[in-house]
């Protein structure tokens, strides 16, 4: 029936991983982002001395949340939130601020983006490349809640579907999402009847959002079997959302996908993505 289909295209597209359980660590008073390609490193010595296990790579832009930190001349000495360990960090090489906000975000009035890194799927070196939206999308929105939680020598979001993600399930199913973000110390669920203003609390919260979609079809009458993306902010003066899209560059319009496979902080319009992914209307 009509009512049935509608019901099996919610769950395929509304669904939604909120999390929860996070935001109790938002208030940390210290944060660091970097200000270019860095280390992080276990001792205060240049990187040619240390060995490729005493130093981890970071990239410009990338912050993480502070619980403490001792200035040593050139580096600092800090420990990270959420058990990510203590590192020497070169003090040229980042900026370091006390604020309310465990995350560094950038923002203009009416606004809010969240500096969550990008990790494209199309580039994955396993053989799941074109199915791995879901995997890619938490991995980002983990890396971020998260810091060093699954930063490895490979990509991150291949290392956290093979290694969380496939010890539960399939990289599509929601279930062995929420499971693999456990593993890492994130609380999480599937929720099928989120809304705009949901999203834009959680972003507030400094959480991003994963959210399923119908990316095929004219926007009268999307379809397809699903594509996840991670909403990271929002935009009410432009009435957008702020999306990285592991796959690329979406045709909100028409469906598909263009040529572009850089799908980092795409402006996905609020009426054009709650179209396709409020298939059914707001929960």
């Amino acid at each position: 029936s009509d009512v049935e289909e509608g019901l099996k295209r919610r769950r395929v597209a509304e669904g939604a991983l909120w999390s929860s359980g996070t935001a109790k660590k938002t208030m940390t008073k210290i944060q660091i982002i970097a200000l270019q390609d860095t280390l992080l490193k276990k001792e205060p010595l240049q990187s040619y001395q240390l060995k490729p296990n005493e130093k981890r790579e970071v990239q410009k832009g990338k912050g993480y949340a502070v619980l403490a930190l001792v200035n040593e001349g050139s580096h600092s000495k800090v420990t990270l939130d959420y058990g990510a360990g203590v590192w020497y960090i070169y003090n040229p090489h980042w900026q370091t601020s006390k604020t309310g906000s465990a995350r560094p975000n950038e923002s203009a009035p009416g606004s809010r983006i969240l500096t969550v890194k990008y990790f494209p799927q199309r580039d994955s070196a396993t053989s799941h490349a074109h199915r791995m939206c879901f995997s890619s999308s938490c991995a980002m929105a983990a890396d971020y809640v998260k810091p060093s939680a699954i930063q490895v020598s490979e990509q991150e979001d291949d290392y956290y579907m093979r290694t969380y993600v496939f010890r539960h399930g399939d990289t599509t199913e929601a279930p062995a999402q929420i499971a693999a973000l456990k593993d890492l110390g994130i609380s999480a669920t599937f929720r099928q009847n989120l809304s705009e203003s949901d999203i834009k609390a959680q972003i507030n919260k400094n959480i991003p959002v994963p959210i399923g979609i119908l990316h095929h079809g004219h926007i009268s009458a999307p379809s397809g079997g699903g594509h996840w993306v991670c909403v990271i902010g929002y935009d009410d003066n432009t009435k957008e959302y702020i999306v990285n899209d592991p796959y690329g560059e979406l045709d909100l319009v028409g469906g598909g996908y263009y040529g572009s496979t850089n799908g980092f902080r795409m402006r996905y319009s609020y009426l054009d993505l709650n179209r396709r992914w409020m298939v059914d209307g707001g929960g």
